[in-house]
Parts: C-alpha cells; structure tokens; sequence
C-alpha cells in the first residue's frame, strides 16, 4: 500500500508540535530582547557562566542542531 501524505503519524505530529514550540520560544526571546533587554543580558551571563559550561553549550549546540534537523 502507498502512504498517503495526508496521513498523520506520531513522528509528524511530534515533528510539528516541537516546530510551533521552538517558534513561540523563539518569539518570547524576541519580544524580551526589544522590550526586556535587562532581563535577556541576565539570562545569557547565567547560561555562560554556568558551573558546568561544557553541559550547557552542548544543550545549547544540540537544540541547534535537532531544531535544523526536523525541519523537513
């Protein structure tokens, strides 16, 4: 049997739902980085002077990479 393109599959829903995640994240930055830029300098001091920096630029790299891989 051919799949049909209309057909909704765990792996599309999945790949959609984190999609429109990562993009209302990606909105809320934007909308701290004009409107809260206070806020924004704070998080990413936080974030590179972490305890553990190789953990969180490696969360940072592979968000990254996983974001530019479901993108299909």
């Amino acid at each position: 049997m051919e799949k049909s393109s209309n057909t909704i599959t765990f792996k599309k829903s999945l790949k959609d739902s984190s999609l429109a995640a990562a993009t209302l994240l990606v909105l809320r930055m934007i909308h701290k980085l004009l409107f809260n830029y206070a806020e924004t300098k704070n998080y990413f001091h936080q974030l590179f002077s972490a305890d553990n920096l190789v953990l969180a630029l490696f969360v940072s790299i592979s968000t990254v990479i996983f974001g530019k891989s479901t993108k299909n």
